[in-house]
């Protein structure tokens, strides 16, 4: 899985939080990862190639 941090454009796709495992989904590809809602981290993994 890929690792991406706040401020990054990492494309459309599921993003899990490093820190609480809340996830996201970015459906246009110019968003930026904001920190976390539910924890303030900063680091989010891809989780477009998992179930």
């Amino acid at each position: 899985m890929a690792d991406y941090e706040c401020g990054d454009q990492p494309g459309d796709g599921l993003y899990q939080c490093d820190g609480c495992g809340e996830v996201v989904d970015i459906t246009d590809s110019s968003i930026t990862l904001a920190p976390c809602s539910s924890c303030g981290c900063c680091s989010w993994l891809d989780r477009c190639s998992e179930d």
